[in-house]
């Protein structure tokens, strides 16, 4: 399993991805080339023209190859959380001496409304 962990990266297959999207239209530009000269060699000899598909199939087997090692995607870092942890720091309270106030009689008169 590890093997096959080590084989198939995060990053290979991004470089997967990113090759098959190039290959699209790297293919679509072969296509289109390989049927522009067919049109020039239609009254030219079938061997010719038979050459110059054989070179566009060629050119689509050995361009994904090609684009393959030359994509470099970056290795994706950690996302780092920009904000700090609290620190705990322990606090020391000290005995705090509060006077004695003297204890007084308090009245109070409630005065319902009607």
């Amino acid at each position: 399993m590890e093997l096959l962990e080590n084989v198939l990266s995060q990053q290979i297959v991004e470089r997967l991805g990113w090759t098959l999207l190039h290959f699209v239209w790297q293919g679509a530009i072969v296509a289109v080339a390989l049927a522009i000269g067919l049109r020039l060699l239609r009254k030219s000899i079938a061997t010719l023209r038979y050459l110059a598909g054989c070179g566009a199939l060629v050119l689509i087997v050995l361009m994904p190859v090609v684009t393959f090692e030359f994509i470099d995607v970056p290795v994706s870092q950690p996302v780092i959380d920009t904000e700090p942890e609290p620190v705990i720091m322990p606090v020391v309270i000290e005995d705090v001496q509060v006077p004695e106030m003297p204890m007084t009689e308090t009245t109070i008169v409630l005065k319902l409304t009607d």
